[in-house]
């Protein structure tokens, strides 16, 4: 086998990781390093929320390519314009407006399809693809900013699963030269970013074992971000460590989410890295090691580093500041008092805020001071859950955490901790035996095929099946309180729509469409179409082909006697969203993209009437770097480190023996507290201008270590129930 070409001789790279961990940034560099090697390059995020084009300082942008850069074009997927496209370029069909049969037709193919979302994203990023091996495109590299890890697997599988399922007709013929460009290690590779961090490197490690296993789509690197840079060598580190002056939570290392500033405000500053290189993001140059690009650090910048520019994207959204706000009240009981009157508590927030870790803090908290039994329920994919309880795995049973685990973390608990993470293949079977008629109808079900691809594969089933999962553990009254640990926002708003969007469908006239002919008189019965419901058919038929649309119609039809049941309990999920008793915490950082995804999820979550408890204002800098005697000691460690360093030479330690040595490290250690004072300042003033959020705000500290166990969690829960307390950290 030949060996892979460099990363930008390929003309396809898709860029994945752990929400948090800088993938949009990676992808945005590696689109301006090929810029500037005189390619042209398309970007294409396939999360369209926007903050991509932040990066180069660009309005966000639609389905259609818009350039951001000389060199660079940048859209944003929207499934139902693909699909649009994907009909007038191959099936001739003329795009109209939202209207009559077609256009159900169109939501039908669109939404109700299994795998059909999916497959549009893959379908249209490959199909520019195409056009440049066709030479009909003068682009000459796509970059992808793709899914997260949690399901990147499934986007990337789309092509293959398709193929199982439909046998002829165009989505097949489709799909046949989609996998064969996305196996071809000459054209793609999937590229895996992820920070020197244990739950991001622990999944990185699940994801790449994955896609070995599951996928035929070829590895490219594993890009490790925000990896600090050597400032000292090792005499220095002695000298630094004998001194410590530096603030031992903060200083020591960049804070997950801080070091993307630079990089928004400068795109290249981690470019190099994306090929072959070490890359330091917040100095003017950048060093290249020699040889071929497998696992690549990139350097994290300051904290402070482009807090202006944090400042003007924190000010656009209209949702959560104002500057003459009333801050509302955050006592230290509130967050406790919000618990202990609710029975549902639904964690939301984007990618890499610590939602999950906050989740499981707020857990735990409540087993030891409320009591009764609580349960943390996650239906992120993600497996991160189990190793911050100390527990071998989750399923979908829920597992008692054993109380010696909390015990050894120093809490007495009141009442028990009970985890689980939804199984979607096995949430569904228990739905299909419980709502079947009889054992005959329940197995005639399990064993559709479609009905396999539908809830093993496809990320739209997880939805609504999360909230059936969510109604059955809160009906069988086990539990006090119930805690949830939601998929970042952009997909937990599919998350809340899911028992409506399910309602709906097994409810709508399409359903009844979809399977007339078959009710009607069987296969024969294809020839009684009434003339509305005719073009419905001739459409879904040149798509699909008519077998998978008999397929699709079986596979209904052994539903026809469950959808009394699905229809009401979608229903009952829905009104239980919106009880009394469920209450929906919006957890973020006070960085411009989190901030601006949580004022726009509130915003959502109040248009829907749903209630909304609390905002957790995660990782914000510790109140000791606004105290101004710290200020002052740093600027003089700063400005008078020569003068400090040969009076410490007096002490006669062999560390402290170099006065320019030590001059150094004292220099570097004041402009970094003083960098990170200006951070928190700027953190101190969002907080204050917070309105029209809940009565309850929880501030968390940004803590040395990595949260990944029990004690971790209970730093968390102390600062949500207590309040942080600036003196202890």
């Amino acid at each position: 086998m030949s060996p892979a070409p460099p990363l930008l001789e390929r003309r396809l790279l898709f860029f994945t990781g752990k929400g948090g961990v800088g993938k949009s940034t990676v992808a945005a560099a590696v689109a301006h390093l090929a810029a500037s090697r005189a390619k042209r390059v398309l970007l294409i995020a396939v999360d369209a929320k926007g903050s991509l084009t932040d990066l180069f300082e660009r309005p966000p942008v639609g389905f259609t390519p818009r350039e951001v850069q000389p060199g660079i074009l940048a859209m944003s997927m929207d499934t139902e314009a693909s699909l649009r496209e994907y009909l007038k370029l191959n099936l001739k069909v003329p795009v109209l407006g939202r209207i009559g049969p077609l256009a159900r037709a169109l939501d039908f193919v669109a939404n109700a399809a299994p795998g059909v979302k999916e497959i549009l994203t893959i379908g249209k990023i490959c199909w520019e693809v195409r056009e440049i091996l066709d030479g009909r495109s003068d682009i000459d590299l796509v970059v992808v900013d793709a899914a997260a890890t949690g399901h990147i697997v499934a986007q990337l599988g789309a092509a293959g699963t398709i193929r199982e399922l439909v046998d002829v007709g165009p989505v097949r013929v489709q799909t046949d030269w989609m996998s064969e460009m996305l196996a071809d290690p000459a054209i793609t590779a999937v590229n895996v970013v992820t920070t020197p961090e244990e739950m991001p490197v622990a999944e990185t490690i699940e994801l790449v074992a994955r896609v070995r296993s599951e996928l035929d789509v070829p590895l490219g690197s594993v890009i490790v971000n925000r990896v600090l840079p050597e400032l000292f060598t090792r005499p220095t580190r002695t000298s630094s460590t004998r001194c410590e002056s530096r603030p031992r939570c903060q200083c020591s290392r960049s804070a997950p989410g801080r070091g993307r500033r630079r990089a928004r405000r400068r795109p290249a500053g981690g470019v190099a890295a994306a090929e072959q290189g070490r890359v330091s993001a917040g100095s003017p140059r950048y060093r290249r090691s020699p040889g071929p690009l497998r696992a690549v650090s990139v350097r994290s910048g300051s904290r402070a580093a482009g807090h202006q520019h944090g400042r003007r994207g924190a000010r656009a959204g209209d949702g959560l500041l104002s500057r003459d706000a009333t801050p509302p009240e955050t006592a230290s009981a509130s967050f406790e008092k919000l618990l202990a009157a609710k029975e549902i508590v639904v964690f939301c927030g984007s990618g890499g805020v610590g939602k999950t870790s906050v989740a499981a803090a707020a857990a735990v908290m409540a087993t030891v001071r409320l009591g009764g039994k609580v349960l943390v329920l996650t239906i992120d994919p993600a497996r991160r859950l189990a190793t911050a309880l100390g527990l071998e795995g989750l399923g979908n049973v829920e597992h008692r955490v054993p109380s010696e685990v909390l015990e050894d973390a120093g809490l007495e608990p009141r009442g028990e901790l009970w985890a689980a993470m939804l199984d979607t293949k096995q949430s569904w079977d228990a739905l299909v035996m419980r709502h079947a008629p009889d054992e005959e109808a329940a197995y005639r079900i399990l064993e559709n095929r479609l009905y396999h691809n539908l809830t093993g594969r496809f990320v739209q089933s997880h939805d609504y099946i999360a909230m059936e999962r969510l109604y059955e553990i809160h009906a069988s009254g086990k539990y006090d309180l119930i805690v949830i640990d939601t998929p970042p926002t952009r997909n937990a708003i599919d998350f809340l729509e899911a028992p409506k969007r399910m309602a709906d469908f097994f409810g709508g006239r399409l359903l009844r469409w979809l399977t007339l002919p078959y009710r009607v008189g069987g296969r024969r019965g294809t020839r009684v179409l009434n003339v509305a419901s005719r073009p419905f058919y001739q459409l879904a038929d040149r798509i699909l082909g008519s077998k998978f649309l008999e397929d699709i119609a079986e596979f209904f039809l052994s539903f026809q006697t469950m959808y009394d049941g699905f229809i009401e309990r979608a229903r009952a999920v829905e009104h239980l969203l919106h009880d009394r008793r469920t209450t929906f915490a919006v957890v973020t950082t006070l960085e411009a993209a989190p901030l601006r995804e949580a004022e726009e999820f509130c915003a959502e979550l109040r248009a829907r009437d749903f209630h909304l408890g609390a905002l957790v204002l995660n990782r914000i800098l510790p109140g000791y770097f606004l105290a101004t005697d710290g200020e002052d000691a740093a600027a003089a460690m700063s400005v008078d480190s020569d003068g400090i360093a040969l009076a410490l030479t007096a002490l006669d330690s062999p560390a402290l023996d170099d006065p320019a040595r030590t001059s150094r490290v004292l220099r570097n250690v004041g402009e970094s507290f003083r960098n990170f004072a200006v951070v928190a300042k700027r953190e101190a003033e969002l907080s204050g201008e917070l309105e029209r959020v809940p009565e309850v705000i929880a501030r968390v500290p940004s803590f040395e270590q990595d949260i990944g166990d029990v004690q971790g969690l209970v730093q968390i829960g102390r600062c949500l129930f207590e309040g942080p307390d600036p003196g202890r950290r």
